[in-house]
């Protein structure tokens, strides 16, 4: 599975709940229009085994809105933790199967009145060696 895939499924998800909301990645080149969310992935950590590796990253939201009411920004912050909770379903365009990640925590802070919302996923992927050669006999031996 890819990280491009995990940002597809957020954004596909911000997308059902917000549909009049613009969503951007990292950077815009030109005409920021508000209300928006800006969606990232930041990776923690990798770890990596001889047939299975362990990624971590955390999933970074923004909104931004021209009117800075507390109110609101909490009631988004509510609604964004009951559309992230629990798990993500993800489609991995690797193998084409759609994928069930964990979300098992998320974190919201309100800095200069624009909110940020931000949740980890940890996820494994199996290393398939397809280069060995199969077993034609085996010889057992017993010691009396």
């Amino acid at each position: 599975m890819r990280l491009s895939d995990i940002l597809r499924s957020v954004v596909r998800a911000l997308k059902a709940k917000y549909p009049d909301y613009e969503i951007y990645g990292e950077s815009v080149k030109q005409g920021l229009q508000l209300p928006c969310f800006f969606v990232y992935i930041v990776p923690l950590s990798s770890e990596h085994g001889l047939y299975l590796s362990r990624e971590a990253v955390s999933v970074k939201v923004v909104h931004l809105q021209e009117e800075k009411d507390i109110e609101q920004l909490y009631d988004l912050r509510d609604e964004l933790k009951r559309k992230f909770a629990l798990s993500l379903k993800v489609k991995d365009s690797d193998t084409g199967r759609e994928r069930t990640l964990t979300i098992p925590k998320s974190e919201t802070q309100i800095i200069d009145g624009d909110l940020h919302f931000s949740f980890p996923i940890e996820f494994f992927e199996s290393e398939i060696v397809e280069d060995y050669e199969v077993m034609q006999h085996l010889i057992v031996g017993m010691e009396a």
